[in-house]
């Protein structure tokens, strides 16, 4: 009765977490979604607006200063006759919009010329909103979810500035319904629309693979939490051993590094740790090799990481062959640094080692593609524990000769402490 309970209990419990986790990821979806088009919008109107601008100052005054060619807005059936940066921006905007059904670019202004009177002005609630709005806050942007078509879209305004090298042209030209202009108003308004369901179909789809995933995976964990549970009340030894022996295999791979299956950076320090105490105890010596890939990253930009991976797997290799199999620990360091504790072997026989191991990487031939590597490293003794030597002086001094090797060439095995 008690164990009906409990499972009841359960299942209330999973029901409601398993709703609010998939309620959480439909919200993080539409947010990525939401992201997705605010930052698209952000970046496609900097670079358009940028555009015209040094299109303006670039082309434009140049254009100005020769009598070959003229500016105009009807440029096209001119030869001799090239866009202004208005025009120019407008026909980006619109070359964008028909290449690509996923954005919509438009430019328009409260004081459109007469070539634009139809269609230059707002059309719409948020163009007239965004016009007004940058008007007064013109360094600002704006934006807002809207509809259209029945399409959720992401719009986007920001504002177009007069520049100093267009005013005297917009206050010129015959056409122009206002002669007023200064550098810095507000002369016009772009707008980006990314349609919502277009642009996130990719993220829509991922989530939905999210949820049959994670319901599926929710469902395996709740039948396995049930199986426990019977199985706890009818066999708990068995259980107990077994949760025994999970635990000592996490433990296990807890202190094991995944890529070179060699101890890592947790273990060495435990290992350290007890041999520090093992050897003082006794009076030892103990000497400690931190051992660097020269020019790793190097390696890693030209070959590509997966050869990155292959060299670090070899080079465990290269080391767990090499060194003394019962007195000697080899940990992966972290990234492309090895660390060997030699137990009972001084200052001559930690460097005779160290060089064993340069030699033997240098003259290995790595991958398939004749890759060859050198390595640096830093070797500390210690002979004296207790006041006379610590642990964190030991590593510290290994890893200053190492930084030595490193700056006195590379390929190089450096000593920087006497027991």
């Amino acid at each position: 009765m008690r164990q009906a309970k409990l499972i009841l209990l359960l299942s209330i419990l999973f029901t409601l977490m398993t709703f609010v986790s998939l309620f959480a990821i439909h919200k993080f979806s539409l947010r990525t979604i939401e992201q997705i088009a605010e930052n698209n919008a952000k970046v496609l109107a900097d670079t358009l607006n940028t555009s015209r601008v040094l299109y303006s100052k670039n082309v434009i005054q140049k254009v100005n200063r020769t009598d070959a060619l003229s500016v105009g807005a009807d440029h096209k059936n001119l030869s001799d006759r090239v866009p202004n940066p208005a025009t120019f921006a407008i026909e980006i905007g619109d070359e964008i919009t028909s290449k690509y059904d996923t954005t919509i670019v438009r430019m328009f202004s409260n004081y459109p010329f007469a070539n634009r009177q139809l269609t230059g002005g707002p059309k719409d609630q948020f163009e007239a909103s965004a016009i007004q709005y940058l008007t007064a806050n013109p360094t600002d942007n704006f934006s807002d979810w809207d509809h259209i078509d029945g399409m959720k879209v992401y719009r986007f305004a920001q504002a177009i500035i007069m520049e100093e090298s267009c005013v005297d042209c917009h206050n010129s030209h015959p056409d122009s319904p206002k002669k007023d202009w200064q550098v810095g108003d507000v002369r016009g308004v772009l707008d980006i629309s990314f349609p919502l369901s277009v642009k996130g179909s990719q993220v829509q789809d991922m989530a939905e693979k999210a949820y049959i995933i994670f319901s599926l995976l929710s469902l395996v964990s709740f039948a396995l939490l049930i199986l426990t549970i019977v199985k706890i009340r009818s066999i708990p030894l068995t259980i107990e051993k077994e949760l025994e022996s999970r635990t000592r295999t996490l433990k296990k791979e807890s202190r094991m590094d995944f890529l070179t299956k060699i101890p890592n950076r947790r273990a060495f320090d435990e290992f350290l740790n007890i041999a520090w105490i093992d050897e003082s105890h006794q009076d030892k010596v103990l000497s400690l090799i931190i051992l660097d890939i020269d020019n790793f990253k190097g390696v890693n930009d030209n070959h590509g990481h997966d050869i990155g991976d292959e060299c670090l797997v070899e080079v465990a290799r290269i080391l767990k062959q090499s060194i003394r199999s019962s007195e000697d620990y080899i940990a992966r360091y972290g990234g492309e640094e090895f660390a060997i504790v030699l137990s009972h072997l001084g200052k001559q026989g930690a460097l005779d080692m160290a060089e064993r191991l340069r030699v033997a990487i240098e003259q290995h031939t790595f991958s398939n593609i004749n890759l060859s590597l050198t390595v640096s490293q830093g070797v500390a003794s210690c002979e004296s524990f207790g006041e006379i030597c610590d642990i964190k002086e030991f590593i510290k001094k290994a890893d200053e000769a190492l930084y030595s090797a490193k700056q006195s060439g590379k390929n190089k095995v450096v000593y920087m402490m006497e027991s």
